[in-house]
């Protein structure tokens, strides 16, 4: 199936279209490709945060005249608490911000060198002091340690399951000027150590 083009505009020198050539029942036809670049796409990682009460361990802002509209895709927790440790059930809280500052600055990272750099207005932040927090759904795990016997079970089962929802015609969490979400913890224990992904496009 060799490329071919078809002239939108002819005798004009307009733009073409772009097919591919097919024979089909002796005929020769075009069949027109759709193509969906990724949009520009970052990781952001909250390393070996610490348990406290009503501390919001990961938190994404994006500020006024950054020019841009984030769309969250996936958030990940990882459970690195390796020592032995009595946990408990924890419940966390994912929430639509208003303002955030402070905390422990994070770069994203780009998946594409090529991106374009994240404008100053957009930040992520490990422990930030947030506004306007309002809870959109809660998220329950467990904070002690992962022990090799049930490894697999929890901690791997969790790192790879999506916090966020997704699929088919649901909206990615949209993220436009002065919108931001963090994820709060709303049980009170300090025992536990998280590692939290976040990715997230900009357009």
């Amino acid at each position: 199936m060799p490329n071919d083009n078809i002239l939108l505009d002819p005798g004009t020198g307009g733009e073409k279209l772009r097919t591919r050539t097919s024979t089909i029942d002796t005929f020769e036809v075009h069949e027109q490709s759709i193509y969906m670049p990724g949009a520009d796409t970052f990781y952001a990682y909250a390393d070996n945060v610490s348990f406290a009460n009503n501390k919001h361990h990961i938190g994404i802002f994006n500020a006024s005249s950054s020019g841009k509209v984030i769309s969250l895709r996936k958030l990940f927790a990882i459970n690195l608490h390796t020592a032995t440790a009595t946990g408990i059930v924890q419940r966390f809280n994912i929430n639509k911000i208003t303002s955030m500052s402070g905390g422990t600055s994070i770069t994203p990272v780009k998946s594409n060198t090529l991106n374009d750099n994240l404008p100053a207005q957009i930040t992520v932040a490990a422990g930030p002091t947030v506004g306007g927090a309002s809870i959109m759904f809660p998220w329950m795990s467990l904070s002690e340690e992962n022990p090799t016997t049930n490894a697999v079970s929890q901690a791997v089962y969790q790192q790879a399951t999506n916090i966020l929802m997704e699929g088919g015609p649901i909206q990615e969490f949209t993220l436009r000027e002065g919108e931001g979400m963090s994820v709060a913890q709303a049980i009170n224990s300090t025992v536990g150590t998280f590692g939290w992904i976040l990715v997230f496009t900009v357009i």
